[in-house]
């Protein structure tokens, strides 16, 4: 979700908000249990390992894929929202949004229950966009102020 879209779109909800991108995250898997998330990315017209670790993580996008799989009828996507550093999940049948599952990142960043992940917790765009909008804000901010003091250097 870019930060433009979240400072100036007031009308759109988070789902609405998604941008695509030419990056896509894997689980890797030995022995059916996940060890590793790898990163591929487009660079110059070829797809490209990037990254590799985030144990964690993997950990809690495998268990979000299981609680709600394709075959349950579930669509989900990898969403991160850089400025807030905060990922989630969106959990999607068809084409009806269903909500978000909060990885860790975006339960420390919004300061919400530190508890473990629990894939069945979904949070709704109510409860988030506003949030998440108020940090991405206050990062632009201190950017800016960052920037303004650079030029009085």
């Amino acid at each position: 979700i870019k930060p433009s879209t979240l400072e100036n779109d007031r009308m759109s909800t988070l789902h609405g908000m998604i941008t695509p991108t030419d990056c896509w995250r894997f689980v890797v898997r030995q022995k059916g249990n996940p060890i590793a998330l790898l990163t591929v990315a487009k660079l110059d017209g070829k797809w490209m390992a990037t990254e590799i670790g985030a144990l964690g993580l993997s950990n809690e996008v495998a268990a979000i894929s299981k609680n709600w799989s394709k075959t349950k009828g579930y669509d989900i996507r990898f969403v991160r929202v850089w400025e807030a550093k905060a990922d989630f999940m969106e959990i999607r049948k068809g084409n009806d949004p269903v909500g978000f599952v909060p990885f860790e990142s975006a339960r420390i960043a919004m300061n919400l229950s530190p508890a473990p992940l629990s894939p069945d917790t979904l949070y709704y765009n109510s409860e988030i966009q506003e949030h998440l909008r108020g940090i991405v804000l206050h990062k632009l901010s201190k950017m800016m102020e960052l920037e303004a003091s650079d030029t009085k250097l």
